[in-house]
């Protein structure tokens, strides 16, 4: 798992149906919530959708959170919750600040190279099909 050794919280397992709810409630993508703690939850997508890097996640008879996208890989998302504060986190450092920063730069950066294959794979086929 992308993530794996960054957790701060346990997550339990969880095979929950949810919804990604964004543009105000116009677009609502279904999903599977495959683990979640305190913090964030991983969610599994039936198919590939470009989803924003905040939107709400919806459970049916449930709450709904705010999400900020951690990580992405193919049909998976790792979320962090935005409403959930670490204690102590009011201190934290410019230096831990700025880590985090990197690191949802790195996974932005991540995520573009994926893109860019796909498009390549995209205009091989194109470019054979000619």
């Amino acid at each position: 798992m992308p993530e794996g050794e960054l957790r701060r919280h346990k997550r339990s397992t969880t095979l929950k149906s949810g919804n990604i709810v964004f543009r105000d409630g116009a677009c609502v993508v279904p999903c599977r919530i495959k683990d979640i703690s305190v913090s964030g939850a991983r969610l599994e997508l039936r198919l590939w959708h470009e989803l924003p890097d905040q939107f709400k996640l919806a459970v049916p008879m449930g709450e709904t959170r705010e999400c900020q996208v951690v990580w992405r890989k193919n049909l998976e998302i790792g979320v962090s919750f935005l409403d959930f504060e670490e204690p102590g986190a009011e201190g934290r450092s410019r230096e831990e600040i700025a880590a985090q920063l990197l690191k949802r730069v790195d996974s932005a950066m991540h995520l573009i190279d994926e893109l860019r294959r796909e498009m390549d794979l995209i205009r091989k086929e194109i470019q054979s099909d000619l």
